[in-house]
């Protein structure tokens, strides 16, 4: 009997801080097109639950378990029009834990040994009792000196067991709960292919925090958080010119970042001529034009100059560790996903600052290797997603997730 597969993928569920993205994917030939998809969001940005110690960024950080409702998965399943009940689930911080591991050699011989080791491992790195956790690993490409030899991963058992309790619920097939860190890899990697001797980064750009991942041709071989998500640097803006929210992100996607000539531009909103002074009320520039909108680029560059200093570090750092582990590779470039990737300019600044090629993953899927293939068509509920572009990139998790085991 032929062992055919079914021309679609499982579908991934990415449940964030602003909805839950799901995505499908359809095989056509070697490649596969996004053929159902859609971004649910929730009735009002989500919180951790009333009477909790409010610690600094707790309002922004709920847990997936507080996000993953039955009614709302099924309502998304179904505005998406995708086929089938098996669904694949992402985990991010804080609901999972990655961890570097320095480990025997990895022998085929004693995978079960091996296996149990680095259990006790990760269990020791997240200080948890045993029976608390559901873990995993992989094995890295061999480093130099004292490199780490695996990436563990941990998750509460409590997380995963609400996770399937509650897919049941919406009557779906839980078949595999990953680490987001490894999805949106996953997504890039069919983009853009074998790397043979590259290191190479995703940086999500996320509601709540910016990830970077960095790998060694197809393996992640590091995983942080390295900036604030996009919801901060929204926040920032619109406190930093005086306007809603909304209108902040508006502003952050559509009009951007541009550095300034003539140095970091500030708005004034909160400079003050005098102690005790009033604060001067801001003057946008009008963003009609293109003049317009250069020049109030240049003031919101100046609102996120320091998040944004800060994370070209992070991102330097991180690839300076990766490569003293693997010295005879060169770093290539880095690839843009989730939400703040739309960011007007981001790109442009970011590979001007790290001295390597930066670009959405959007952008990088046109190219001819690409065996991901422009979208076909879209679920009842995305309206919100304009372009097959901003699509790839909100929806990269999510992606990722549906293709895992399917990559071949």
């Amino acid at each position: 009997m032929l062992g055919l597969r079914s021309k679609t993928t499982r579908v991934g569920l990415d449940i964030g801080a602003d909805g839950t993205r799901v995505a499908q994917l359809e095989r056509v030939r070697a490649d596969f097109r996004l053929g159902a998809f859609t971004e649910g969001r929730y009735a009002a940005p989500a919180s951790v639950p009333s009477g909790e110690a409010k610690k600094p960024g707790a309002a922004t950080q709920p847990t997936v378990t507080d996000l993953a409702l039955p009614e709302h998965l099924q309502e998304c399943l179904e505005r998406s029009a995708a086929r089938g009940r098996r669904v694949a689930i992402g985990l991010a911080s804080p609901d999972v834990e990655l961890h570097p591991l320095e480990l025997p050699p990895f022998s085929a011989d004693t995978a079960n040994e091996y296996a149990q080791i680095a259990h006790v491992e990760i269990q020791r790195l997240a200080g948890k009792e045993h029976g608390e956790l559901e873990t995993a690993y992989w094995a890295l490409p061999k480093g130099v000196g004292r490199s780490p030899t695996a990436v563990g991963v941990a998750a509460s058992r409590a997380t995963v067991d609400r996770l399937l309790s509650v897919c049941r619920e919406a009557h779906l097939d839980c078949e595999t709960v990953d680490a987001s860190a490894c999805a949106v890899v996953r997504t890039a990697g069919l983009v853009v292919g074998a790397r043979p001797g590259a290191i190479w980064g995703v940086l999500d750009l996320g509601a709540r925090q910016t990830r970077l991942v960095l790998c060694v041709d197809q393996t992640p071989v590091l995983a942080r958080a390295v900036s604030d998500g996009g919801r901060g640097w929204t926040e920032r803006i619109a406190e930093e010119l005086r306007i809603s929210a909304e209108a902040a992100e508006i502003h952050k996607c559509d009009v951007g970042i541009e550095p300034s000539r003539r140095g970091v531009r500030r708005s004034g909103a909160t400079g003050t001529s005098e102690p005790g002074a009033a604060p001067r009320e801001p003057v946008l520039p009008p963003a009609g034009s293109e003049g317009g909108r250069r020049e109030l680029a240049e003031v919101i560059f100046g609102v996120l100059h320091l998040p944004l200093t800060r994370l070209v570090t992070e991102i330097e750092r991180s690839f300076s560790y990766v490569l003293s582990c693997y010295p005879s590779s060169k770093a290539r470039d880095v690839i843009l996903v989730g939400g703040g990737a739309g960011m007007r300019g981001l790109p442009e600044f970011l590979s001007s600052q790290l001295g390597i090629a930066v670009q959405r993953l959007g952008d990088a899927a046109g190219a001819p290797a690409s065996r991901l293939k422009p979208i076909q068509r879209s679920g009842a509920s995305s309206s919100r997603i304009t372009t097959s572009v901003a699509s790839l990139e909100r929806l990269a998790t999510a992606i990722g997730l549906a293709l895992r085991g399917d990559e071949t």
